[in-house]
């Protein structure tokens, strides 16, 4: 019961880790853009996304530390603790001053070949580039300490220091504008939040493991076991990026850069639901891979089946309303000539994005037990499908091309689960029950909602209609017995361990 309510408990801060950061930025954005311009926010976006494109860098260095460090954690084995963050801190070191300088030799050639950027905004946009690529190097080196936390299954602690520095560097942004700064004082500010999270890493690491030794120790047979594992989750990571980016530049050299923003908007709208799945999820990386060192192979079976259950109840929910409301979403949201061009693409790319969700779970729990060449085989596919058929289906039905071709390419998903239930878990009672179940659900509050003719005219109407989709299908999953007495009782029993310990700590205060 213990490690249920630890597992759930991680699962909310993840929860909050991840809303409380998009709802600070979603609120600030309109101030920021005002006060910088559109060019200079523009420039601001570059910096960040080429330093973003340049974390392939890690070679998956971190995702290995979080797997190895987890696993040696369960088997008190605290020499080889000390050789994973040692190898990948002398790594990351390294590779950040090469991806630093690279970066910083190329500014020029960025800013003038490349970016094409005004004249009068090329000083400033030269050394934020160069900054910039300062705070690269801290955001590696921060990195290698970064990963003890999450191993550990100390969700609160990484939670709450990821949300601290991004609510610091959100409202510093805001304040260093309101004080009449501009593009370079904000991206100086960013490098000093960024050493300030190598301090925190650091700090909270050797909290959590007193023995932890903070110097640069690098064996090769350690090295070559993380470079193994993380090489395999650098290539599916390669590989997811290829198949969410590609397509836009193929849908700009088609169709022109305003099809790139009618297709955009909705891929971001559902890939955020996606991540925000997988950030639910994530918990299970570091609990699969202490149950795999201690040869629970039961447990490890029924936490899958019963994760990938609630995942499913969820994905549905969350997949079904946008697909069921794609229109008005859009239409409040963006404006009505928006929604004319693009809701049929929000309604494909959620589906697509449905099918993906099947995958969540075990992507945590494979690369937890150390098999992370099946996830990386699965993205290889799914990217050279989508971009093959893009470059088919884009040329003939445009914008619906791109989304038509990311839904064809989730063929391999029923595919990569079997083999995952089947030939890697080893897991024959698999409830498919569970799965037609929802299906049936979803399939009875499309008819209504169709045969009814729901039609919101305002925001107000919007979100009561969604309410009380939410509040039918969470019904109907209980009659049918979707989530049974077991699952309520669960949710409640944590609740109350919860309520419980709150008050403890109210008494004790007072």
């Amino acid at each position: 019961m213990n490690r249920i309510n630890r597992t759930i408990s991680n699962t909310i801060f993840n929860a909050l880790g991840w809303l409380w950061p998009v709802a600070l930025n979603l609120l600030t954005l309109p101030y920021v853009v005002s006060q910088l311009g559109e060019e200079a926010f523009g420039i601001f976006t570059l910096v960040l996304s080429v330093l973003g494109y340049f974390t392939f860098l890690d070679l998956g260095l971190n995702t290995a530390s979080v797997k190895y460090i987890a696993e040696y954690w369960a088997k008190e084995d605290y020499k080889r603790i000390n050789q994973v963050v040692g190898s990948t801190l002398v790594v990351y070191t390294i590779v950040g001053c090469l991806g630093s300088l690279a970066i910083w030799l190329a500014t020029e050639w960025l800013i003038t070949d490349v970016l094409k950027i005004s004249t009068d905004l090329i000083g400033v946009s030269s050394t934020a580039f160069r900054v910039g690529s300062l705070g690269f190097l801290a955001n590696m080196v921060s990195g290698a300490f970064s990963a003890v936390p999450r191993a550990l299954q100390r969700f609160d602690i990484a939670n709450k220091v990821t949300t601290g520095l991004a609510t610091l560097s959100t409202l510093s942004t805001v304040v260093v504008l309101a004080m009449g700064a501009g593009l370079v004082q904000i991206v100086i500010v960013r490098l000093a939040i960024n050493l300030l999270s190598i301090i925190a890493s650091l700090s909270i690491a050797k909290h959590l493991i007193p023995s932890l030794t903070m110097y640069p120790q690098c064996t090769w047979s350690m090295l070559k076991e993380l470079l193994r594992f993380g090489g395999l989750s650098a290539v599916n990571k390669v590989a997811s990026q290829a198949m969410f980016h590609l397509n836009r530049l193929l849908l700009g050299s088609f169709l022109g850069p305003a099809a790139v923003t009618y297709y955009v908007i909705p891929s971001s709208l559902t890939s955020l639901m996606h991540r925000f799945l997988s950030t639910l999820t994530s918990v299970l990386f570091p609990l699969s891979s202490e149950l795999s060192a201690r040869r629970e192979v039961k447990r490890l079976k029924n936490m899958y089946v019963q994760v990938t259950k609630y995942v499913t109840v969820l994905a549905t929910a969350i997949y079904l309303s946008i697909v069921l409301f794609s229109f008005p979403l859009l239409r409040f949201w963006m404006g009505q000539t928006f929604a004319n061009q693009g809701s049929s693409t929000l309604s494909v790319l959620a589906l697509s994005f449905y099918a993906l969700s099947f995958n969540v779970v075990a992507y945590h729990v494979l690369n937890g037990i150390g098999k992370p060449e099946v996830n990386a085989i699965s993205a290889v596919v799914g990217g050279v499908l989508n971009i093959g058929l893009c470059l088919i289906l884009i040329p003939q039905i445009g914008i619906l091309g791109a989304a038509v071709a990311n839904l064809i390419s989730m063929v391999r998903i029923p595919i990569y689960a079997l083999y995952v239930n089947k030939r890697v878990l080893r897991i024959n009672n698999w409830n498919v029950r569970v799965c037609l179940s929802i299906w049936l659900i979803g399939g009875m509050i499309t008819s209504l909602f169709f045969l009814i003719g729901i039609s919101p005219d305002t925001i107000w109407e919007l979100g009561s209609m969604f309410a009380a989709l939410v509040f039918l299908y969470v019904i109907l999953t209980i009659i049918l017995g979707v989530l049974d007495a077991e699952d309520i009782a669960l949710f409640f029993s944590y609740f109350q361990v919860v309520v419980h310990r709150y008050s403890k700590k109210d008494t004790k205060s007072v």
